[in-house]
């Protein structure tokens, strides 16, 4: 894919398929795409320099497939238009100017512009007043009362089909605004009113380095947004505590807090910075380099201490379960490594012990999901 160094589309500069826009802080970057297992083509918007490869946030033509790579996105009198090998439009942002230009800026948002109006920020069209699954900073999602469009986020059909799914999150306004996510015609969650800081029924939001958060409620709309304060931070909403193992060992996820992973006790983020910045846990083997919570060596008065099942050749016996202290437990399992995980527990990782790196007398079989309760963590054992 041959991108161009030009954030802009004018009628004398459309993009084909094969080449991309980028914005000028080159966050985020515009083109043609096929989602998952797709042969279909699309335009779509994603950030520019995501380590896993690209996420698209934003989709044009979502129930417009393109079926070749012939199309051409250009600007002409019906706004931006997305037309084929045979001159027909297939997608149209239905808006005109007298001298259109599209351009892609740095918050991911797509507008169109006049280039005689003194205003750069008067806009006769933009992407972010047609959200799709993501809400990006600095979008809204709420009712404008001046023009009448109701923003709101819906899912994808499927990974390989971008078109409106049966999942969708908008902000109700027929009474005290709350948020309300919708499969099909039932009611799945609810954030409860806005009480003036945050909705009652959401994350309690607290103030953070890293973002605002606002909701605003006037006689020219009714919506709910958030902004970067430090706007290099690829960042968009999602659901958190759903997602397997989000904050990764010796941590929890609470959805009632924001951000929701925090370190148990006596243990803290191995980076601290990262943390804060919602860089939790990675699963094994994505990145060796994961942020997780580390152990502290002094908590007050209350060491971890960790108890476990021991196998002695046929025999096992609950009342025989010895106490080990967590330097013995990280010796045994190679200081937690991954190499060691043989499965997943209801409360986290499997691992095989290693007795030759701790002080464990007899056969040592297996270490698997343990509980923390009262400031101490209690290893259970199931059969090999």
């Amino acid at each position: 894919m041959f991108s161009i160094a030009l954030d802009t589309i004018s009628k004398d500069n459309p993009i084909k398929d094969g080449h991309t826009l980028v914005s000028a802080g080159g966050n985020f970057e515009l083109g043609f795409f096929s989602p998952g297992n797709s042969k279909n083509r699309y335009i779509g918007i994603w950030y520019k320099n995501l380590p896993k490869g690209k996420e698209e946030v934003w989709v044009a033509n979502t129930v417009n497939p393109l079926n070749d790579t012939s199309d051409l996105l250009t600007v002409s009198s019906k706004g931006i238009v997305l037309v084929n090998g045979n001159q027909d439009v297939t997608w149209s942002s239905n808006s005109s100017t007298s001298k259109p230009v599209a351009q892609l800026l740095d918050t991911g948002n797509f507008v169109l512009k006049d280039v005689s109006v003194i205003n750069p920020k008067d806009y006769a069209w933009q992407s972010f007043d047609y959200p799709g699954n993501t809400c990006l900073p600095g979008m809204k999602l709420g009712l404008n009362l001046v023009t009448g469009l109701y923003l709101f986020l819906s899912s994808w059909k499927s990974s390989d089909d971008p078109s409106p799914g049966e999942y969708v999150e908008r902000l109700d306004t027929s009474g005290y605004p709350q948020i309300f996510l919708w499969e099909g015609p039932v009611i799945k969650y609810s954030s409860g009113i806005w009480n003036g800081r945050f909705f009652v029924g959401g994350p309690n939001l607290k103030p953070n380095p890293y973002y605002t958060f606002e909701f605003v409620n006037n006689d020219k709309e009714i919506c709910y947004k958030y902004e970067l304060i430090n706007t290099s931070l690829p960042t968009r909403v999602m659901d958190n505590c759903d997602r397997y193992v989000l904050c990764g060992q010796f941590a929890r996820c609470n959805i009632n807090d924001s951000p929701p992973c925090d370190c148990l006790e006596g243990f803290q983020p191995k980076y601290q910075q990262g943390w804060d910045a919602a860089d939790w846990f990675r699963p094994y083997g994505e990145d060796k380099n994961s942020n997780h919570c580390n152990y502290i060596s002094s908590c007050g008065n209350h060491p971890s201490w960790f108890s476990i099942w021991v196998e002695r050749g046929e025999q096992e016996a609950k009342e025989d379960m010895p106490l080990f202290d967590l330097m013995t437990i990280s010796a045994a399992t190679n200081d937690f490594s991954s190499d060691n995980i043989i499965g997943e527990g209801g409360f986290g990782p499997v691992y095989r012990m290693n007795e030759r790196k701790g002080s464990f007398s007899g056969k040592i079989a297996l270490v698997l999901q343990w509980e923390y309760q009262g400031g101490f963590f209690t290893f259970t054992r199931t059969p090999d």
